[in-house]
């Protein structure tokens, strides 16, 4: 009769461990994300693939600095060419110009929203794309953007302004204009 309580109760059990064991290895997949969706401290403006392997960038919810020059006080070629990678050219504007003072690529490494540290000044392509998402992201100023992308002739760099129709131009680095970070997701 022990041997048959023992034996029940060790059913029992196993079958609660198998139930429990089944039930919190269970996980919903995450939501699908959008364009204008608030998430990882800023509101995303390029998103894709398919949940739960979605990628995309995010924008800063507001502009960082409404008056930053490109420039860290000198005239250096910074080799901050790429038209697609912001990142890239942002670690090499810092590492060109130093990593002391207040520029556009600085403000924008230097930012922690929503507590995330891998913020950087968008390459001239990524801010085309912003400014194509800007009426479901909002918050876009009028005027001209710095972007990261440094030009040819390498005193001027390229800014973009969304509601000029302006598009694309090159400015110099030492002209005073807005700044907004974004990141990858």
């Amino acid at each position: 009769m022990k041997s048959l309580k023992k034996l029940l109760l060790l059913l029992a059990c196993s079958i609660m461990l198998f139930v429990s064991c089944k039930k919190d290895s269970k996980t919903d997949p995450p939501a699908s994300l959008a364009i204008g969706d608030t998430y990882q401290g800023g509101i995303i403006f390029s998103v894709s693939g398919t949940a739960p392997n979605q990628h995309g960038l995010i924008v800063s919810p507001s502009d960082l600095a409404s008056g930053a020059t490109w420039w860290n006080g000198s005239n250096i070629t910074t080799n901050a060419t790429s038209s697609a990678d912001g990142s890239m050219n942002t670690n090499d504007i810092i590492t060109a110009q130093g990593n002391t003072g207040t520029y556009a690529a600085k403000i924008c490494k230097d930012y922690n929203g929503g507590g995330y540290l891998d913020w950087y000044l968008p390459a001239k392509d990524q801010f085309v794309t912003l400014a194509q998402n800007s009426s479901v992201v909002g918050n876009l100023s009028t005027g001209f953007y710095w972007t990261s992308t440094e030009d040819p002739w390498a005193a001027n760099t390229y800014a973009y302004s969304y509601s000029s129709g302006s598009g694309s131009m090159s400015k110099l680095k030492s002209v005073a204009l807005r700044v907004r970070a974004i990141r990858a997701f």
